[in-house]
């Protein structure tokens, strides 16, 4: 989403030059053809609390996907070799993590168990997205192929759209309901379970949407990166805003089975829960340079995922 589209992209690409460490600017040339710059100021927020549930970043300039540890806030990164450019991650029920490398135009698969990492390669190109649903399947946002991949017991088939130019986030349902953003024509689309088709879902003034989230009762959550918000798209297909101030061109967004929200603010190097009880808002962890994927993954007494959020991927 925020890294550079190579040369298979249409011709309204971006172009980035990313922040390679704290500090430096990162300038964005987002679709529609509007400069933007971050400044990256070398240390994190004054005051940040822990998440009640594990989440899982993908902060692009960092090079890392890092895990946020539920309750204590503690931060470490997935161990992962030679990964450049993460923009999407997702957890299985098992606790494996797959990544989408941008930059190596690959999946990685990293065991919950600690064994070597699997390389997932279906010749992709630029991936921006990963999702996994329950029973294990994978859908792939591969942006520079102009397509959304599912993978399901090694077998590739494509999940079409009328007029796609550039997927980048995608969630899927508890129904096995698959939602993907297209940046560059300012839509999302839904594809039902058993289909292959996705129609766009009727939420208008949208402005370059990047990461998804749905949560237990099917409501989708758009990072509205073009319009500095973040909203709720209900069935009926109204749209709510969640947070519509002071955000700095979010690209992620998911959602825990207790309906927090999270959001990677990009703009602003930091992670911004929106508790599902109508508390206030709350900044999570610290030190995030470009976080741009994320997910949430709800903490049982077992220690396994519980309700919705074990389910989804975010980016």
């Amino acid at each position: 989403m925020l890294a550079d589209l190579r040369s298979s992209a249409p011709p309204r690409a971006s172009t980035c030059v990313r922040s390679q460490r704290r500090g430096r600017a990162l300038t964005v040339t987002l679709a529609i053809g509007i400069a933007v710059s971050f400044a990256f100021l070398g240390t994190g927020p004054s005051v940040a609390v822990p998440a009640p549930v594990n989440l899982w970043v993908a902060d692009l300039a960092l090079d890392k996907v890092i895990k946020s540890e539920a309750g204590t806030g503690k931060q470490e990164a997935v161990f992962t070799k030679g990964v450049k450019d993460p923009e999407g991650v997702a957890v299985d029920g098992k606790g494996n993590v797959y990544i989408a490398d941008s930059g190596n135009h690959r999946i990685l698969k990293v065991p919950a168990d600690g064994s070597e990492q699997v390389d997932i390669g279906f010749a992709l190109n630029s991936p921006k997205g990963v999702a996994v649903d329950g029973s294990g399947n994978l859908y792939i946002a591969d942006s520079g192929n102009h397509r959304v991949l599912k993978i399901a017991g090694g077998t590739q088939s494509t999940l079409a759209a009328p007029g796609v130019i550039y997927p980048t986030g995608v969630a899927v349902d508890s129904g096995g309901n698959v939602y993907f953003a297209d940046a560059y024509n300012h839509q999302v689309f839904k594809v039902t379970t058993g289909s292959t088709t996705g129609t766009p879902i009727a939420a208008t003034g949208l402005n370059v949407p990047l990461g998804l989230g749905v949560d237990s009762a099917g409501n989708v959550y758009i990072a509205d990166s073009g319009n500095h918000r973040v909203v709720k798209v209900p069935a009926d297909g109204s749209v709510q805003t969640v947070v519509g101030v002071g955000l700095n061109h979010p690209s992620g967004v998911t959602i825990d089975s207790a309906n927090n929200v999270y959001i990677a603010d990009t703009g602003n190097h930091r992670i911004v829960e929106v508790p599902g009880d109508g508390s206030a808002q709350t900044t999570i962890g610290q030190d995030w340079d470009t976080p741009v994927g994320l997910v949430a993954r709800g903490v049982s007494g077992n220690g396994q995922c519980s309700g919705s959020s074990c389910l989804f991927g975010s980016s």
